[in-house]
């Protein structure tokens, strides 16, 4: 029986639905072609058929891919299947009118015939859509369909996602703006267009790069969580925590909350600890090693200053006179105020100098390294391993990593937060909650 149910839930799965609809629209029109021209025996009906199989298989294949890799079918799958049919309505009347040497009356009449029918099949793709949709329960999320600054983030309801078998869906606790966040919301740097679509967000929504919060369901293959588990997690590139529920796969960016710290805080561990715990991987560094990090009062550079005292390391942090108190209380050794000392000019020399905020370059510190010392920057990209979040979670629940939480918004307010991690001006972390 329980085989029978997968199989009756894979089949009236919208993503089924419209996989099949792509591909008989497909199988259709090939074969209404092939019959036409069947019966026109002046015709090349080899030339037009095998064409027709041809565009048919590229557009089977794009379905099953959309099928495969579209985890929620939206007006942007919609938006792409009509482009295609439009793409293959007019491939076809351009074969039909070379195998015909001529536009002659079937190769004319074809073309709009052609049109209705992709017409109809569009129509029945959206209507299969929205009435799944309007099905599914509804949840509160923050969304922006327009690039641009933080007004684009518009408050409202949106379909509640469904986890697959490999999925754990999570009731979001809190979260926070990262660079990240801001950065795809305006399109910044221009490239974030070819990963989010050209014009207009249409991948990715709903934003929100790391979360914390308590599982409601998980999908069948699923063993480490269970519904009432505390956790928190990175998105990766999925994001989507600017919601009250986000479906993210069981893998090893998701991992029980340490019960040593609030929420709030375990929402701030992922992107910046991540990223910080992979860059001193990356250096190797050692018990007394020499080590600087410029931008020390970021995200990053909590971390990194923190990550690098718990090995052992001199930590010489770089920051604004305003964060010398905060960055002290984090561990670090020595402090330079870049407001009033240019820490390029310095004595010393370190096994690695970490810039936490891409504000400086290889050539302005080389002078400061030491033999074989090293220096890094975010705006590389450090080597992943599989234990890089169970590592980090170990550093927390040993009370030697502690996220420094600046500002808590709830999300009527997520403009505001957006503008002020814009401005720069934010220490440590910057939270994002539902309730105050």
């Amino acid at each position: 029986m329980s085989v029978f149910r997968n199989v009756v839930s894979y089949l009236t799965d919208k993503q089924t639905k419209l996989f099949f609809i792509d591909a008989a629209g497909a199988l259709l029109t090939a074969c209404c072609l092939f019959l036409l021209t069947y019966f026109f025996e002046n015709g090349d009906t080899a030339i037009v058929t095998g064409a027709l199989c041809g565009v048919a298989c590229c557009f089977f294949t794009y379905s099953f891919l959309c099928f495969l890799f579209i985890r929620n079918t939206s007006a942007f799958h919609l938006r792409v299947v009509a482009i295609m049919n439009s793409l293959y309505a007019c491939t076809t009347f351009i074969f039909v009118a070379i195998a015909y040497d001529e536009l002659s009356p079937f190769s004319l009449a074809y073309f709009p015939g052609e049109m209705v029918i992709l017409f109809i099949l569009a129509r029945v793709e959206w209507s299969v859509a929205m009435a799944s949709q309007e099905s599914r329960p509804q949840m509160k999320a923050v969304v922006y369909d327009h690039y641009g600054s933080a007004d684009v983030l518009q408050f409202t309801s949106i379909p509640r996602p469904v986890p697959r078998r490999n999925d754990v869906c999570i009731k979001v606790s809190a979260t926070t703006v990262t660079a990240a966040d801001w950065r795809l919301r305006k399109a910044d740097p221009f490239l974030a267009r070819l990963f989010n679509g050209i014009f207009r967000p249409g991948k990715i929504r709903v934003l929100g790069a790391e979360l914390s919060g308590i599982v409601e369901e998980t999908g069948e293959k699923v063993t480490r969580f269970k519904k009432g588990d505390a956790v928190f997690a990175s998105c990766e590139m999925h994001f989507g925590a600017y919601a009250e529920y986000t479906c993210l796969p069981d893998n090893e960016f998701i991992a029980h909350k340490p019960a040593n710290i609030t929420f709030e805080e375990a929402a701030a561990v992922p992107l910046g600890g991540l990223t910080a715990l992979r860059f001193l991987q990356k250096a190797r560094l050692k018990k007394n090693d020499f080590v600087l990090v410029y931008g020390a009062s970021g995200s990053v550079g909590t971390y990194a200053v923190q990550i690098a005292k718990s090995i052992g390391c001199r930590v010489t942090a770089v920051c604004s006179t305003d964060n010398i108190q905060l960055v002290r209380r984090l561990g670090a050794d020595d402090v330079i105020d870049y407001k009033t000392s240019d820490f390029t000019r310095r004595q010393e020399r370190y096994k690695l100098i970490f810039d936490a905020v891409g504000k400086t370059s290889k050539s302005a510190v080389r002078h400061m390294l030491e033999p074989g010392g090293k220096f890094l920057s975010v705006w590389g990209i450090p080597p992943a391993h599989p234990d890089d979040f169970s590592e980090l979670k170990k550093l927390v629940e040993g009370n030697q990593l502690k996220p420094v939480i600046d500002r808590r918004y709830t999300f009527d307010q997520i403009r505001e937060a957006h503008a002020y991690v814009e401005s720069f001006r934010k220490k440590g972390n910057v939270i994002v909650t539902w309730r105050n």
